[in-house]
């Protein structure tokens, strides 16, 4: 019976998944590879003759244990992934695309696995009855017949569901004793740490621990990060490599114990270290002497008489014993102890923060004096990787227990640090009596041309295991996570030199039962605060003062110690919103009378409006727009909404000043949210997120200046463009401008993660690196710091026109044309601006102006649009424009009747779907177009053309989206759009042939030099192009090298869908790279003359060390429109001596130059 269910689930889950090819790779989430190497120290390459059969039945977050045990201690391991430590598997949209993930798949492989013969089970945090019934009922069988069972949970044993399970308690452990006693009793181990049962031939054991919980953690207890934890995380995987041992029923064929050891003792400084050991059973023991830093001193064989310890200084050790037999290691275990120092207690007083390039200023404190004098050296070392930037030494005098000293910090490349004072006797051979330490903090608000973010910071607790691949291989050193209590996860971030970008709320504006506007959580404010919420009754207009103090509050709240620890950017929420439809609560009347009369400015004004006869604001009712819309009040309607738009940026404003009463250099925004009114919204916000739309990300791009703006993509498994082939998402955003960043989601292992469950990078994450890797180093700041070829477009962005579209189908929605113009420029690679009546001074530069659906113009936009044409600009309209003023109210007359005609809102109908045909003369040559079906005003002609001054109006008559659409093939709208803009002297920079629909050309103009980006769709990838230059050129491929010179070019896509190209009117030289000197001792520093560099080039300049290993953390990219003169390369005391290489790139062009340093002791 079973051999024919498995191909009948199969074939079911094959029909409920669709296509299995059609899948994505699902070996992030249930496979597990040794790949990716961590620093460790080798307990037992080989534990038993032969290997333990483990299996690790693991959630995917804390499948990484698995490995760091496997490097420790040899095994014969599979690993089991759940979904989290409730369940093997969810069924939801974003497990769904895996292949692998489902609850049949997850069955089925948990099946299949069991039926292999085991040594050990191991349920690393997960609990045993989210496993299928049948899976325990195996698993308990095998247990009986001779295999172990260990169940590692957080919080306390989970107790097994049969009484008889637990009936043959058994004693403690033996192994206990070849590890400090203290282990199994640390401070927050309340209850007992191991209960162990016999069942049948097998036991059954629970390993427990109490405490804070870490979800990527699931054999280990937590450990906060200090630079001790690598020594901590070293034990506790030993500890519990012997575990499992034991509850596999190994037991060991020797053992070395010392009691002496075994009570973590603390030896006096001069005292003779001389211990005895003993060895039980034969074999070979090695002695391990390990720092608390996890650095191997001294490694010995033990000759089986007395251990005799060296000389130490002061300090906490761990000494290892590994017993081999052969080369088995039959037993390995460690004790701890410590070396007093003979001037007592050491203290070390800093400051925590400290100006960036400041210096430090400190006081070493002897608890009592020596007789001697002393040698104070104080250095100073980056966080997280201990290179040792300065260094300075000092005398402290006989029989003195203080000392102030001060040291410098220029060059220090991170933004944590950690001072050590170490006391050396030089009248003893110079013997290290005494040290302390301390962390200081160097907030850093300077930003790269190009800023990369991820969503979730780094998790202390598994920290060094992911910032190496985060933070050092992919650059990601901005974290976005909600702060915790007092700030601890962003100095955690900080210690990992990962930037904290601190969620300090999230704004929506929700509708409350009275109708008026309510905050939809309040989760941000401190405890205690709760009455205050409720009492406001879901009346929560922001402008009522107790709202406004609830804002304050929560502000200050979670920003408390945030400065300290350089939070770049302070989001203020992710997707925010608004309800256009609150507003309507008992206290709104007063503020929304108040809106509208600072609005109008007077009652006769709000009156000629609204058509109403109010004697006085006071009179002014707040209808609903509801009601504004069934009377045809559209004035009224606009007002509310308007007041809402403003009350939605008020929130952000205040918020935002609230945190830089407490941050002065605060950067605030938000990301991917409702803009409301955009240009009001981003006022006094210095970063705003775009969120995957056409035509506001171009509009944010527009206006949104130095901004910072980044996109979430990446991880997302069916949404965001995430999982394609190629990079799609960030490489056209850069492309086309509307982000200067990248922001990834995200960093957590899960099915959005850039990680695969063992830490490695996920395999389609691999193949984005090539690219991932140019843009890092250099190609997006050349696309970011060079602007868009003028093209002279300019597309009207009217706020009100956008709200005029949803009261009456006779304003043209607004969209329906920006898209498809938007759409005609990326592939024509025409760039093009917006203007709105902010920005009017913008049309003095443009040529050419489109007013898409405009159906809302006031006075002074009119005017300003007049003035445009006067001076010979063309200005073209879809549908109806004009036809309501500012404030929404229908007009009588056209107030442009002199560009369009007299459209009059009275007299129109509501455009209808039918034929649009142009036949007509446009500057000397033929104009023809034919749609079948798009929105037009029913007997119009299609072409109407009128000059006013030097320039022309051309109404259309129909809308441009549904043109496009249905368009004759002979007369398709990007070629009328070609001839009508040719026919004003708006041209691409380069002709480019390409038949890809979905194609993005975009160019810039450099200082000397162009850029031609060309991004095709995937399907296109193996197809070739050509593109037409306005000369022959100099043409180059961005970090890869010349190309040729010509005036028009064959490009092949082969294996890729993005090419970035530099043409230059010259043949270009590779980068000088002129080091003032080649020669130099650790601890100094290079400088590299750039003087001769031309300006407004970016550059790469990477260092490698002697062995040849890029020094990631260390490569620059520099702009030298921004940078001059030269350009310091410090050298740690710490560095490998030897020759150092350094090579400078033109990212532009892809040429280099290479040039050595040698760095001597």
């Amino acid at each position: 019976m079973r051999q024919h269910t498995f191909p009948f689930c199969f074939m079911l889950a094959a029909l409920a998944a669709g296509s299995v090819h059609a899948k994505l790779d699902g070996r992030q989430l249930h496979g597990l590879s040794a790949d990716y190497v961590t620093p460790h120290l080798i307990w037992a390459s080989s534990p038993t003759p032969v290997l333990p059969r483990v299996l690790f039945i693991v959630p995917r977050s804390g499948a990484r244990e698995v490995i760091e045990l496997h490097q420790r201690l040899a095994m014969n391991w599979s690993a089991y992934l759940c979904y989290d430590h409730t369940c093997i598997a969810k069924s939801d949209m974003y497990d769904a695309p895996y292949e692998g993930t489902s609850l049949l798949e997850k069955q089925q492989e948990l099946m299949a696995r069991l039926e292999d013969d085991y040594d050990l089970i191991v349920l690393g945090e997960v609990l045993f009855r989210a496993l299928p019934d049948e899976a325990k009922y195996i698993i308990l069988t095998k247990v009986e017949k001779g295999a172990g069972l260990l169940l590692v949970q957080h919080g306390g044993p989970e107790r097994l569901p049969y009484r008889k399970l637990y009936l043959n308690r058994l004693q403690e452990p033996d192994f206990l004793l070849d590890f400090p006693s203290s282990m199994s009793t640390r401070p927050e181990q309340t209850k007992p740490m191991l209960q162990a049962s016999q069942l049948g031939a097998g036991r059954i054991v629970h390993l427990s621990y109490y405490g804070k919980r870490s979800h990527g953690l699931s054999l280990t207890p937590y450990l906060p990060y200090n630079r001790e934890w690598a020594a901590r995380y070293e034990n506790a995987l030993a500890w519990v490599g012997r575990l499992c041992l034991w509850t596999a029923g190994v037991a060991p064929a020797a053992t070395c114990r010392c009691a002496a050891l075994a009570e973590t003792p603390t030896f006096e400084f001069d005292a003779q270290r001389r211990l005895d050991a003993v060895l039980t059973g034969s074999g070979q023991v090695r002695c391990r002497l390990r720092n608390q830093f996890n650095q191997v001193l001294y490694e010995s064989d033990y000759d089986g008489r007395q251990l005799a310890l060296p000389d130490l200084a002061p300090g906490s050790y761990f000494c290892d014993f590994l017993v081999r037999q052969g080369e088995q290691t039959v037993s390995f275990g460690y004790y701890e102890f410590a070396v007093a120092s003979p001037v007592g207690k050491v203290d070390l007083a800093v400051p925590e923060v400290h100006e960036l390039q400041a210096a430090i200023n400190g006081r070493l404190t002897l608890e009592k004096p020596f007789a001697q004098p002393l040698q104070v050296r104080v250095e100073l070392m980056d966080s997280p990787y201990y290179r040792v930037w300065h260094r300075r030494e000092f005398t402290l005098a006989a029989g003195q227990t203080a000392l102030d000293w001060q040291l410098p910090s220029e060059h220090l490349p991170t933004i944590a640090a950690i001072v050590r004072c170490t006391l050396v006797d030089t009248s003893a051979n110079n013997r290290e009596i005494g040290s302390a330490e301390a962390t200081v903090f160097f907030p850093d608000y300077r930003l790269d041309d190009y800023i990369q973010m991820v969503w979730n910071n780094i998790d202390e607790s598994i920290g060094p295991m992911t910032a190496p691949v985060l933070v050092d291989r992919l650059g990601w050193t901005l974290g976005l996570s909600h702060p915790s209590s007092g700030g601890s996860n962003a100095r955690v971030s900080a210690l990992f030199n990962q930037r904290f970008v601190s969620y300090m709320t999230r704004i929506c504006v929700t509708k409350g039962a009275g109708g008026g506007a309510k905050q939809y959580r309040w989760f941000f404010l401190p405890s205690g605060y709760e009455e205050k919420v409720k009492a406001l009754n879901e009346d929560e207009c922001f402008y009522r003062p107790e709202v406004q103090a609830l804002w304050a509050a929560g502000i200050a709240h979670r920003i408390t110690n945030l400065p300290k620890y350089s939070p770049v950017i302070y989001s203020l929420g992710d997707e925010n919103s608004l309800n256009l439809e609150a507003g309507f609560g008992p206290s709104d009347l007063i503020y929304f009378r108040q809106f509208v009369e600072k609005k109008y400015g007077s009652i006769a004004a709000l009156n000629r409006e609204w058509r109403s006869d109010y004697a006085s604001f006071a009179e002014v009712p707040h209808p609903t727009m509801k009601e504004s819309r069934e009377q045809g009040n559209f004035p009224a309607w606009f007002d509310h909404r308007q007041y809402m738009e403003k009350m939605y940026a008020d929130i952000h404003h205040f918020a935002a000043a609230e945190i830089k009463k407490h941050d002065p250099r605060a950067r605030v925004g938000a990301e991917g949210s409702v803009p409301g009114e955009l240009e009001l919204s981003i006022e006094n916000l210095e970063f705003w997120g775009p969120y995957s739309n056409l035509i506001n990300d171009e509009v944010l791009r527009s206006f949104g200046g130095d901004r910072i703006r980044m996109l979430w993509w990446g991880g997302y498994p069916s949404s965001h463009g995430g999982r394609s082939r190629y990079p799609m998402p960030i490489l056209g955003d850069l492309l086309k401008g509307t982000v200067n960043g990248n922001a990834w989601f995200t960093s957590r292992v899960g099915n959005h993660g850039v990680m695969s469950c063992d830490f490695d990078l996920a395999p389609y994450v691999k193949n984005y690196l090539p690219y991932l890797d140019d843009l890092r180093w250099g190609q997006a700041a050349l696309l970011i710091n060079n602007p868009q070829v003028d093209s002279g477009i300019g597309i009207y962005w009217s706020h009100p026109s956008q709200a005029a579209n949803m009261l009456d189908d006779r304003c043209f929605k607004p969209s329906d044309g920006i898209g498809a113009i938007i759409r005609y420029g990326y592939q024509r690679g025409l760039a093009f601006d917006f203007v709105s009546s902010r920005t009017l001074s913008r049309l003095e530069r443009l040529k050419v102006v489109f007013l898409c659906g405009a159906s809302a113009l006031s006075d002074a936009e009119g005017a300003a649009l007049r003035r445009f044409v006067e001076r010979g600009g063309v200005l073209i309209a879809d549908l109806n424009p004009a036809i309501m003023n500012g404030y929404l109210r229908p007009l009588p007359a056209n107030p442009l009747a002199d560009l369009f005609g007299e459209i009059v809102f009275d007299k129109l109908s509501a455009p209808v779907l039918g034929e649009a045909e142009v036949s007509a003369e446009w500057r000397g040559r033929p104009l023809r177009f034919k749609a079948r079906k798009t929105q037009v005003n029913p007997g119009a002609s299609f072409w109407e053309v009128r000059t006013l001054g030097q320039g022309k109006a051309v109404l259309l008559h129909f809308g441009l989206g549904a043109a496009a659409n249905t368009a004759a093939p002979e007369t398709p709208l990007a070629g009328f759009l070609d001839q009508v803009l040719e026919g004003v002297g708006c041209v691409p920079p380069f002709q480019v042939a390409c038949d890809d629909p979905y194609a993005l050309i975009r160019s810039r103009q450099g200082r000397g030099f162009q850029l031609l980006g060309i991004l095709l769709s995937e399907a296109k990838v193996g197809s070739a192009l050509t593109a037409r230059l306005p000369e022959s050129g100099f043409v180059y491929e961005s970090k890869k090298g010349f190309l040729t010179q010509a005036d028009h070019l064959e490009l092949q896509f082969t294996d890729t869908p993005y090419k970035l190209l530099s043409i230059f009117p010259e043949r270009q030289a590779p980068p000088e790279l002129r080091l003032r000197k080649t020669t130099i001792t650790r601890g100094d520093a290079v400088r590299v003359d750039i003087s001769s560099l031309p300006a407004g080039r970016v550059y790469f300049l990477e260092l490698k060390n002697p062995s040849g290993a890029a020094q990631l953390t260390r490569h620059r990219v520099f702009d030298t429109a921004k940078v001059q003169g030269s350009l310091t390369i410090p050298f740690a005391y710490s560095d490998v001596p030897g020759r150092w290489q350094l090579t400078l790139q033109d990212v532009a062009t892809g040429l280099s130059a290479t040039a050595s340093v040698e760095v001597q002791p």
